[in-house]
């Protein structure tokens, strides 16, 4: 997952190659509710029995923020995420909206052994970037892959 203040995003690899980050903040935000106010422990049981067998309590579905289609040709193995820190306030006024938003680094490697580095631009809602979900919208900014980077899985 990758938190940037109240944004709590969580990343997952498919076995066709897409990675697709989904907004928890949400989810995150009313469990944490549901779990501090439980009269008893039978109630902080039922709701995670509820999660379990898809009978999400309300508030708890995530909302796809956006896929990447296409990272690896096959299924993704491992992905690991990292916020960068902030850019600097723009310095000209030729600064760009891009060239403000907050980034995310993932690196991740699939059957196809290759390993491949995306940088992605996140903004809040109300910015104009690319579809998503309604807290936050994603950019892809550039990819790296290196093919037959590593001959086991990574």
């Amino acid at each position: 997952t990758v938190a940037a203040s109240k944004l709590v995003l969580l990343l997952s690899g498919g076995t066709d190659g897409r990675i697709v980050l989904w907004d928890v903040s949400a989810p995150t935000r009313r469990f944490a509710q549901l779990v501090a106010t439980a009269s008893a422990d039978a109630d902080t049981a039922r709701c995670f029995r509820d999660a379990v067998r898809g009978g999400r309590p309300e508030g708890l579905a995530p909302c796809v923020v956006a896929e990447l289609p296409a990272v690896h040709q096959s299924g993704v193995n491992v992905i690991a995420a990292e916020l960068l820190p902030p850019p600097p306030p723009p310095a000209t006024a030729t600064t760009t909206h891009v060239d403000r938003l907050q980034r995310v680094v993932v690196l991740s490697g699939g059957d196809d052994n290759a390993i491949t580095l995306s940088v992605l631009a996140l903004s809040s809602a109300g910015m104009a970037v690319t579809g998503g979900g309604a807290g936050c919208h994603v950019r892809p900014l550039a990819r790296l892959t290196v093919p037959s980077a590593h001959a086991s899985s990574v």
